[in-house]
């Protein structure tokens, strides 16, 4: 005999499979959340999956698709992964029963993304038809469906993005929602869904979506732009709504937002009071608002913490971590990053001291999916560099190769964007793959290997830093790791990081003559750190010497392990020797008298005063006066030795004497020949005759003493024929003759 309950149990379930109805859970509490970690990354409790390629549900990184869960980078969420050889694909997430008819005004609101790229890896060009999301809805149990109530078709998404439905049409004690994917080309149509709310909206509610800028403080700015997200959750419109935020514990700056805001709308905001950001350090931000009669303040505030980067600004700087992190700061998703010793299996102790970086933690493996930074102060490149400026840092990598590895990145607009140092198979130990899955900082160039393509020690690797930062106040260098879903590894550590100024030894040209016995001091002008040798067995960067002969140095640098070295020959040359015939001339006030002190014309001149540059001077009476006139000259060589003298010119006035003074004096034969005789009517011992030619130039100068009596007697004998001046002076009195010399 039939069981009479059996039956009837029996023919109502074959009545709900026949009519398309499937027993679920009721859900009536609201606000509802979804986040699909409840169930360990699994089918969430009251949902159901089908379609011909259900989904999946996971923490971990698709190989498509931007970060991770949408809230946490380390939660679960749901993807719809195209990886069969199949198009039209559908799979279909089906949420359990929820009575809203206690919220008339129910919203539902959800995460999604849909892409065959991410921003560090953009998809080929040419046409992509994207996969198709869908949202249905059954105000019946499921039973029946309104389809596509909200709906993307053919359109990327780079990056979680919010949606929002209004439910408010779909009111009833059994409303179910299913969320439809259509996969419409074979590998190239990944989607995620994430975060499912349920909720209706208050009348007045003004939420905090975010704070845009600042995210971090970079190199630190006196006058930082605060700029928020605001969000209207509420039902009726925003027109007026006072705004603030607060740094640590300073005085509250405020704004009143009077823009219009629609319900569900969002406005960005740049507060009118900049933030002061200079200090180096953290500092908390939060931003909040405070719409009257607001009726959810759960949303009303969001927190930043900032962190202003200390600033390096004389190089060579060298960190080797043995006094604390000197400003390094470790962020990033599931981050290993640790700082002391490492006691690993294959990475072990520092590359200096005993502190270092790496990740992994000091003793274990680094984790999946991880993607990591260890980001360093601000760097002020605003002086030249002198020579060329490097970067280099001792490194040891020990990551499954093509899938995890670390890359140095640098910054010039506080995190904004990134660029590498470098590029693959650079020298001196740089990047060793070009396709690393991990995307470290976002990218795939890399230090990644294992084994035989792990460092397998510490090793030095440097690089010369891009010309594009000299000038540069706010360069921020950093160390990215990434890794992919499985196998992990020590991972990798870094230490010693140094940014130094590089110039070889350079003694200058190979020759240098000494000027006699004096002396020269060479230097290396090398430029770094780093030990000097001389022939000399000197060490210093400079050395004293005054031997000819051939003289090098040798220079080790002991930060980027380079070696330069320059030689230089010492001649020792004599210097230049002024040899004028006569230092003390006279001339007559019409007369001239040329300054040649006989040296060669490719030497550099200076007569004093009147700054002249000529080999000789020529001096005219008419132009310097009556008197005495003193002229200075040195002369300097291609070796700077040099030699000076001066030249005593008197000029004196014999014009106009009248033949009464003349009649003092008996001057015979005149013309003459041979002898001059000149007769004096008394003796004038201290007197001084003088021989002028026509040019007004003195050419015999004699003194008269006490034995010359009253005749004295010049020698004409190869004289020039011609007209001559003859001058006594004694006793204060001057007596001039005219001479004609046949």
């Amino acid at each position: 005999m039939v069981n009479r309950y059996s039956f009837l149990t029996s023919l109502f379930t074959l009545l709900l499979l026949g009519s398309g109805l499937t027993s679920r859970s009721q859900i009536s509490t609201f606000p509802y959340s979804e986040s699909f970690g409840s169930s360990g990354c699994g089918l969430p409790s009251g949902y159901s999956n089908s379609g011909s390629d259900p989904w999946d549900f996971q923490n971990t990184s698709e190989s498509y698709m931007e970060g991770l869960d949408h809230t946490s980078n380390g939660g679960c969420f749901a993807s719809m992964d195209d990886s069969g050889l199949s198009q039209d694909d559908s799979c279909m997430l089906t949420t359990p029963a929820f009575d809203l008819t206690g919220i008339p005004g129910a919203q539902l609101r959800f995460w999604w993304q849909n892409s065959n790229s991410t921003s560090s890896q953009p998809a080929p060009t040419g046409p992509r038809p994207w996969s198709n999301l869908y949202v249905d809805i059954s105000t019946n149990g499921g039973s029946t469906w309104t389809s596509a109530i909200w709906q993307v078709e053919d359109s990327q998404q780079v990056g979680w993005t919010e949606a929002i439905v209004d439910l408010s049409s779909y009111v009833s004690s059994s409303t179910v929602i299913r969320f439809r994917g259509l996969e419409t080309q074979s590998f190239y149509s990944d989607m995620s869904l994430d975060d499912i709310f349920i909720w209706e909206p208050p009348q007045y509610d003004a939420k905090v979506n975010e704070i845009l800028t600042p995210v971090s403080g970079g190199c630190g700015d006196a006058a930082a732009a605060v700029e928020v997200v605001i969000q209207n959750n509420g039902t009726d419109t925003i027109t007026s709504l006072p705004i603030y935020y607060r740094k640590d514990a300073s005085t509250i700056e405020g704004d009143t937002i009077t823009a219009t805001i629609p319900p569900n709308a969002t406005y960005n905001h740049i507060f009118s009071h900049a933030l002061d950001l200079s200090s180096p350090g953290n500092a908390s931000l939060k931003v909040f608002t405070a719409l009257p009669l607001d009726q959810d303040a759960s949303n009303d505030t969001v927190s930043n913490v900032i962190t202003v980067s200390p600033t390096v600004s004389s190089y060579p700087y060298y960190e080797d971590f043995e006094a604390g992190p000197g400003g390094w700061v470790v962020a990033g998703v599931n981050s290993t990053w640790a700082f002391g010793t490492p006691n690993k299996a294959i990475i072990q102790g520092a590359a200096s001291g005993s502190n270092a970086f790496v990740n992994g933690g000091l003793t274990g493996t680094y984790n999946t999916s991880e993607n990591s930074t260890v980001t360093g102060p601000c760097f002020d490149f605003s002086t030249p560099a002198q020579g060329q400026r490097w970067v280099a840092l001792d490194v040891w990598w020990d990551a499954e190769t093509s899938w995890d590895g670390a890359v140095l990145q640098y910054t010039v607009d506080d995190g904004a964007t990134w660029k590498n140092v470098g590029n693959l198979n650079d020298p001196y130990n740089w990047y060793t793959d070009g396709t690393i899955n991990g995307n470290p900082g976002g990218q795939q160039v890399g230090w990644s290997g294992t084994s035989s393509s792990g460092s397998l020690a510490w090793v030095s690797a440097k690089h010369l830093l891009p010309d594009s930062l000299e000038g540069l106040d706010n360069v921020i260098f950093r160390i990215a790791f990434g890794s992919d879903a499985s196998i992990v590894d020590d991972g990798f550590a870094f230490d010693n990081f140094a940014i130094v100024d590089y110039a070889p030894v350079d003694l200058g040209p190979d020759q240098v003559s000494l000027c006699g016995s004096g002396q020269t001091t060479l230097r290396s002008n090398a430029i770094s750190w780093g030990d000097h040798l001389w022939s000399t067995t000197e060490t210093s960067d400079s050395i004293v010497v005054s031997a000819q002969g051939q003289y090098w140095v040798q220079f080790e640098d002991t930060i980027l392990n380079f070696t330069s070295s320059d030689s230089i020959g010492i001649i020792q040359t004599a210097p230049p020797s002024i040899n004028f015939a006569s230092t003390i001339d006279t001339i007559l006030l019409n007369g001239s008298i040329t300054l040649d002190p006989q040296l060669p014309f490719d030497l550099d001149y200076m007569w004093t005063p009147g700054n002249y540059t000529f080999p000789y001077l020529l001096v005219k009476g008419a132009d310097y006066g009556l008197g005495t006139h003193v002229f200075n000259l040195m002369v300097t060589d291609s070796v700077l030795c040099t030699d000076q003298t001066s030249v005593i010119v008197e000029v004196i006035d014999v014009t106009g004497l009248g033949e009464s003074e003349q009649d003092a004096i008996l001057v015979y034969p005149n013309p003459v020949k041979t002898e001059l005789i000149i007769q004096l009517s008394e003796p004038v011992p201290g007197g001084l005759i003088q021989l002028f030619n026509l040019q007004g130039q003195l050419i015999q100068n004699r003194s008269v003493n006490g034995n010359d009596g009253q005749n004295i007697r010049l020698n004409m004998t190869g004289r020039e024929p011609g007209y001559y001046t003859l001058v006594i002076s004694a006793n204060g009195q001057r007596m001039v003759s005219r001479i004609i010399k046949e």
